[in-house]
């Protein structure tokens, strides 16, 4: 089963790459009246704001292993394996930054079980809150992608937040299964949950907000100048590349996506958006990293 998504995986990133390479090569344009510096000033500041959603992405990821059972490790030692971890998704196969916050969350004092809980979790609730989002302000782009009928897809979230509603009940039915027995279900674990969600919503909020920065700032009025429906759009396309398996980084997939939703907004300059996107949060993944790094380093000799 993992090789068959894997291959698919494969195809979609592949025809994502080419259909973005067709809109580059047909739709590229630099705006008159931007400037190549002034771009690479844009690109810097929203770099900076990217971090700020790396650190929200980290929080989120904590709150999960607590939820997980584990306590040992605080925000600041989860913020610096998140970091160092998070650039290497771009390394083929899509999961080596997991495998590494996985080793480095064992050497903090977290368990096998308790890691790969907390990651299993934050697949499930960040492709969650990112399909919620979509729904609520894109559901038609959702809709042309998936051939999924909306109605659906209001049906499977719903069922989705049962859980979070109906907690200790939850908790008493899942527990008869070893998987879910270890997790804390009190209302520290609820608490945890909806933390972690309320993250990821934040994260979707700066990630459009991004977008509707680079939108914004072509001058163009369109059907796309609504906020929400930039975070929406910002939301699937992010998701979008997340599941699937393959994309490194979800380069390719994330792009056509935006390309695609974009359109009718950003006009010709889809592609700009797009790319320079995908420019702002590589940047932000390597400031993080470094800021991470250099932070462990200082760590570690005042632990001498």
């Amino acid at each position: 089963m993992m090789k068959v998504a894997r291959f698919l995986g494969v195809l979609i990133t592949l025809a994502s790459w080419v259909y973005v390479a067709r809109a580059l090569v047909k739709n590229w344009q630099l705006p008159a009246d931007v400037s190549i510096p002034s771009t690479i000033a844009e690109i810097l500041v929203l770099s900076f704001v990217y971090v700020v959603a790396l650190m929200v992405l980290a929080f989120a990821w904590q709150r999960l292993l607590i939820f997980s059972g584990c306590a040992g490790i605080p925000p600041p030692r989860a913020l610096i394996i998140f970091g160092k971890s998070e650039v290497q998704k771009y390394i083929p196969s899509n999961v080596v930054h997991f495998v590494s916050r996985y080793f480095q969350a064992q050497q903090s004092g977290a368990t096998i079980r308790q890691v790969g809980m907390s990651l299993f979790l934050e697949a499930g609730l960040i492709v969650f809150t990112g399909a919620v989002i979509t729904l609520l302000g894109d559901v038609d782009h959702l809709t042309e992608l998936t051939h999924v009928n909306p109605a659906i897809w209001q049906a499977i979230i719903a069922l989705c937040l049962l859980p979070l509603v109906f907690w200790h009940t939850a908790g008493s039915l899942l527990s008869r299964f070893s998987f879910f027995r270890a997790l804390n279900w009190s209302e520290r674990g609820r608490l945890s949950v909806a933390v972690s969600i309320l993250c990821y919503l934040t994260f979707f909020l700066i990630c459009g907000g991004i977008i509707h920065t680079l939108v914004a700032r072509l001058g163009i009025t369109g059907a796309g100048d609504s906020f929400f429906k930039t975070v929406s759009i910002a939301a699937l396309a992010w998701v979008a590349g997340y599941v699937v398996v393959g994309s490194p980084g979800g380069i390719g997939v994330r792009e056509g996506v935006l390309i695609y939703a974009l359109t009718g907004s950003a006009g010709s300059f889809s592609a700009y958006v797009a790319v320079t996107y995908r420019i702002v949060t590589l940047g932000g993944e390597l400031w993080f990293f470094l800021i991470c790094t250099l932070a462990d380093r200082l760590a570690q000799r005042k632990a001498i």
